[in-house]
């Protein structure tokens, strides 16, 4: 019998029931040398190639699917350890948002409507001086590029760009689901709600060890209180969208996965290890660049201690949600403060 009828039995079994998985096992165990047979000469065929590409994602999730074979007494030859495999994780994946957040695409359809409204607000509320109301990372970025001989409004189209060439060369799949998105909203607006309450438990232990120190509400004479920016209401709105988007470009997308390579390659640190401490030191660098050049603020304690414990949420957040979520929950933190401020 030839593997061709044999083939599209398998492609049959795609939606990762333990039913159709069993039959599939049945079929291949009559008839295991032409179905191995098949398969490799078959590498064509889309759903083999994901499943040489599902050899790469983590061990975890390879024993979960080991163990559900286990369970229903499937066994399959070793050939078709990938077909099953791809089964499992592919056409039912556990819990598919906490990994469809985190994908490149997802994350880039997510923060670009932050990204619009900052980029259109900039050019729309800055009356000819938009560089007046851009954010300092962004300004920073937008510099770089002038020096590098490149023109500074291409920032927004590079980033686009560079999460597009990140999802095509992860050979992610290109679908976008509107439950994850709202799923994304809803987490990172919790997740700001969380920093928030930090914030005031921050506020209310400074009051009582250090009550001559600047609060989130009120400041010393002659400066601004923490988060506080000149200009109107909307002004600062715009400002703080951009903070939520190129704070966290420069700070966590770029400087994170720098930090982690130097700390496991140069100083040979485990990577737990290694996470924490570049948590730790890039948010540092994160606090201390809110000081730094002439539109920085005056050093307080309280502002330098709270940015830093802020940018560690922020670094945790990144590692363990990803990028899209960190900026949303950044960008909504920093409104809802700038609310706060201005009532």
């Amino acid at each position: 019998m030839s593997p061709e009828p044999v083939l599209p039995a398998l492609r049959g079994e795609r939606t990762g029931s333990v039913l159709r998985l069993q039959r599939a096992a049945t079929l291949a165990q009559e008839r295991p040398k032409r179905v191995c047979s098949a398969v490799d000469k078959d590498e064509s065929d889309p759903i083999f190639r994901d499943a040489y590409r599902a050899r790469s994602t983590t061990g975890r999730r390879r024993r979960q699917v080991t163990e559900t074979r286990r369970m229903a007494r499937i066994e399959l030859p070793p050939c078709l350890d990938d077909l099953e495999f791809e089964v499992a994780e592919h056409r039912e994946p556990l819990l598919p948002y906490w990994a469809e957040a985190r994908e490149p695409l997802t994350c880039l359809i997510f923060l670009l409507p932050i990204l619009l409204a900052y980029e259109v607000g900039v050019l729309w509320l800055g009356n000819g001086q938009a560089n007046g109301i851009r954010n300092g990372a962004d300004f920073w970025m937008r510099g770089w590029l002038e020096q590098a001989g490149a023109q500074a409004f291409i920032l927004p189209i590079l980033l686009v760009g560079i999460f597009l060439g990140w999802h095509r060369y992860g050979k992610y799949p290109w679908r976008i689901s509107r439950e994850t998105l709202v799923g994304m909203f809803a987490e990172s607006l919790l997740l700001a709600v969380v920093l928030l309450f930090v914030a005031q438990l921050q506020d209310m232990a400074f009051q009582c060890f250090f009550p001559s120190e600047v609060s989130i509400r009120e400041g010393v004479a002659g400066e601004r209180p923490l988060l506080a920016i000149d200009g109107k209401l909307g002004q600062r709105m715009i400002s703080y969208l951009g903070a939520g988007v190129y704070e966290e470009v420069m700070f966590r997308l770029m400087l994170i996965p720098v930090a982690l390579l130097v700390m496991t390659r140069a100083f040979k640190m485990p990577g737990k290890w290694a996470a924490v401490m570049t948590v730790f030191l890039t948010s540092l660098a994160f606090s201390v660049a809110h000081y730094v050049g002439s539109g920085g603020e005056a050093f307080s304690l309280f502002s330098f201690t709270f940015r830093t414990t802020a940018g560690c949420f922020f670094g945790a957040v990144f590692l363990l949600r990803g990028f899209g979520i960190t900026v949303g929950c950044h960008a909504l933190y920093d409104v809802m403060v700038g609310l706060l401020l201005s009532a």
